[in-house]
Order: C-alpha cells, then sequence, then structure tokens
C-alpha cells in the first residue's frame, strides 16, 4: 500500500512530461509552417490582404 501513492506520482509526471513534449512538437510545427507562409508572401501580397 505504501508504494500507490508513489506510482500513482510517477504515471502523473509521466503524463505531464508526455502532454509537454507534444505541446512542444505541435508548437514547432505551428513555427515552422508560419515561417513557410511567410517566406512565400510578399510585401506586396500583405499589403493587398490588409490594406484593401
Amino acid at each position: 500500500m505504501g508504494l500507490a501513492p508513489t506510482i500513482e506520482l510517477q504515471n502523473k509526471e509521466l503524463k505531464q512530461k508526455s502532454e509537454h513534449a507534444a505541446r512542444e512538437q505541435y508548437n514547432q510545427m505551428l513555427d515552422v509552417n508560419a515561417q513557410k507562409i511567410l517566406k512565400n508572401l510578399s510585401p506586396q501580397k500583405i499589403n493587398i490582404y490588409f490594406y484593401s
């Protein structure tokens, strides 16, 4: 019985680490996609989009 809280705590820590890693991976993917989009946009296209 004395081990149950420790195992639950370890499982909770592992879950938090995996969620954090998944968030980091997703954020990196979003960043890469945003960089690709920005490279393809010219200042002219941006001006037309925002100021038309």
